[in-house]
């Protein structure tokens, strides 16, 4: 019996000192902590939210401490697996205004509003629900996301694609930076709205200021379906070739133009004087004689006057 007690007692002792050592708990610089009471006597009890980068202190015994991200997140959706968030090939189908279904490739970034009240707050609503605190691949945060983020991106995307033509989506540059930040702008009250709470906040954001910014939402790529692609540019093809057939016709006609304002003015001006005409010939016959191989015929119907330089080839 003795040496019953003496083992129990001493199970009891290294759990003590395993309770006591773990304790002891640090916050790492990328989350935050939130610190709840345990223990089966007094229950679970929220007791404070400690801060990114705290130091190694004393918590109690057998007391809860649960982390969620601190920093900057993203939600990316790719066609290649090794880039989105769900590691396989993924996209949204959004119909344009005539009705073709544009193919959107996106990437969201956000940030977790790490206030204390607001922190708890969804810690309580949401997190537990999913047990997000689990960070890993398809974990309770990811499952989150796609509960949450996606759903309403895909709707926002939707919304904004009703509002141009498939064209104009794939060929304006101007279009795209317009739906990007139409998107941008509605993300955050879309996805705080269906959460219950303005829990979500743009990368900009932080704990210390008053400021909940909105999310930074970039398009990676819009595609079009192969069939309409091609069609598009082959309308595109055959338009810059019609541009191109009346710009040259254009430019024949003013060459044109230019060339029978240019004989009208020859047969408008008055004929040249026997002294001009002796003044040009005698300049052509001095350039002449100093270039080699130079061969000038002049003449006026009366006499003519051929002068050669060099060697006259056959």
């Amino acid at each position: 019996m003795v040496a019953a007690a003496l083992l129990v007692c001493a199970f009891g002792f290294v759990a003590w000192i395993v309770m006591f050592v773990g304790g002891w708990r640090s916050v790492p610089v990328d989350k935050v902590t939130l610190h709840y009471t345990g223990g089966p006597i007094q229950g679970e009890h929220f007791e404070e939210v400690v801060g990114p980068g705290t130091r190694t202190r004393f918590y109690g015994l057998m007391e809860n401490l649960y982390e969620l991200p601190a920093t900057q997140r993203n939600y990316i959706m790719s066609k290649d697996p090794d880039q989105g968030d769900t590691r396989r090939p993924e996209f949204v189908g959004a119909p344009a205004a005539d009705r073709v279904v544009t193919q959107w490739e996106s990437a969201t970034y956000f940030k977790l509003n790490t206030r204390p009240e607001v922190v708890r707050s969804f810690f309580e609503q949401i997190c537990l629900k999913y047990r997000c605190t689990d960070l890993t691949p398809d974990g309770g945060w990811d499952r989150m996301l796609a509960d949450t983020f996606r759903q309403q991106i895909v709707a926002a995307i939707q919304a904004e694609a009703r509002q141009y033509s498939s064209e104009d989506i794939y060929a304006n540059p101007d279009t795209l930076l317009r739906m990007q930040n139409g998107i941008g702008s509605n993300l955050k009250r879309r996805v705080n709205d269906v959460l219950g709470g303005e829990f979500f906040c743009g990368p900009s954001f932080h704990a210390e200021s008053g400021d909940c910014p909105e999310f930074t939402f970039v398009i990676k790529e819009i595609s079009l379906p192969d069939n309409v692609r091609d069609q598009y540019n082959a309308n595109r093809a055959s338009a810059l070739a019609v541009d191109k057939a009346r710009t040259d016709a254009q430019q024949r006609e003013v060459e044109a133009e230019g060339e029978a304002r240019s004989q009208a003015a020859l047969k408008a001006a008055p004929e040249l004087t026997t002294g001009q005409l002796d003044y040009m010939r005698a300049l052509a016959q001095l350039e002449c004689a100093r270039r080699p191989d130079c061969v000038l015929v002049t003449g006026d119907g009366a006499r003519s006057v051929e002068v050669s330089t060099g060697t006259r080839r056959p």
